[in-house]
């Protein structure tokens, strides 16, 4: 799992707390956003934490905050000319959106969940202040907070994708139904088959909606070709169907050009497109951010 970490530079300038970044970071991390699975930030009372976080949900990427101390009942309070500003514009925000919160104390824990920010709280010890945990037990208790982060994140958008394809598949369906009763005199009597019967469809859809997913985030993993490739050419599916429910979801143009990329990236035949490729901007896109 690759992770961007960033401390606040307020926070850098104490020694024992810029040795507990240097441990952490000694794992798979990476130098951008972009190439990164989940962020990693520290610090509280800094905007530029908020800026990052920020920047990270825009691109579809989960951020993990240790707070390191800045969450206590001391440091809510003073200043207190400015704290109370600075709650209501970013750091309530920034607490409450993290995937999780690690703090590194039972008492620091205590008092995060007592705000009701966030109660996906976890404490892991800092191997810096005590001998209880060694570096490498406290870098396998987080890289395992960042992948149970990123695995609920990666859930979650899966159930929201599935649930606007399943839509989107309800609304074509109901239309060729009313469609087709409008055409005939006499209405249909068997009753028209539910987006639950579409499986393969589906499958189709919420692989294309998930790849699309990955361009604000400008990485795509080649595995979510290769996984649409084999629906493609191992499912059977309705080409009129998927042709016009992209239309619906507004992501035909999308599609046509991921088809393009994929002629190269999977040899993906032109028997067994939905619709047909096109080169574009967006292809080339897509190209850029393709990744092995």
């Amino acid at each position: 799992m690759k992770v961007f970490f960033y401390m606040s530079p307020r926070l850098k300038k104490y020694s024992f707390h810029e040795d507990y970044f240097k441990v952490l970071s000694e794992g798979d991390h990476v130098a951008t956003l972009a190439e990164a699975d989940v962020v990693h930030l520290f610090g509280t009372w800094d905007h530029r934490l908020a800026t990052i976080a920020r920047k990270a949900q825009r691109m579809g990427i989960p951020y993990v905050l240790t707070p390191m101390g800045g969450i206590s009942p001391w440091n809510m309070k003073k200043p207190a000319t400015r704290r109370p500003l600075q709650r209501l514009c970013y750091l309530r925000s920034l607490v409450r959106h993290a995937g999780a919160v690690i703090t590194t104390t039972p008492m620091e824990k205590a008092y995060v969940l007592k705000t009701k920010w966030n109660l996906r709280t976890v404490c892991i010890a800092n191997s810096i202040f005590t001998h209880h945990i060694s570096d490498t037990e406290m870098l396998a208790e987080h890289a395992e907070a960042h992948r149970d982060v990123l695995e609920k994140y990666e859930a979650d958008k899966a159930a929201v994708i599935a649930k606007k394809v399943v839509r989107a598949l309800s609304d074509e369906l109901t239309a060729e139904r009313i469609f087709l009763e409008e055409k005939s005199e006499v209405a249909p009597k068997e009753p028209q088959n539910s987006a639950d019967h579409y499986t393969a469809e589906q499958a189709i859809l919420r692989q294309i909606v998930q790849i699309h997913s990955r361009m604000p985030h400008r990485n795509i993993p080649h595995s979510y070709l290769d996984e649409l490739h084999r629906l493609l050419n191992e499912t059977d599916y309705d080409e009129d169907l998927l042709d016009a429910t992209l239309k619906r979801m507004k992501l035909l143009p999308f599609a046509r050009q991921l088809f393009e990329v994929m002629t190269q990236a999977t040899g993906l035949t032109e028997g067994f497109m939905p619709a047909e490729a096109k080169k574009g901007h967006t292809e080339k896109l897509i190209r850029e951010y393709l990744t092995q």
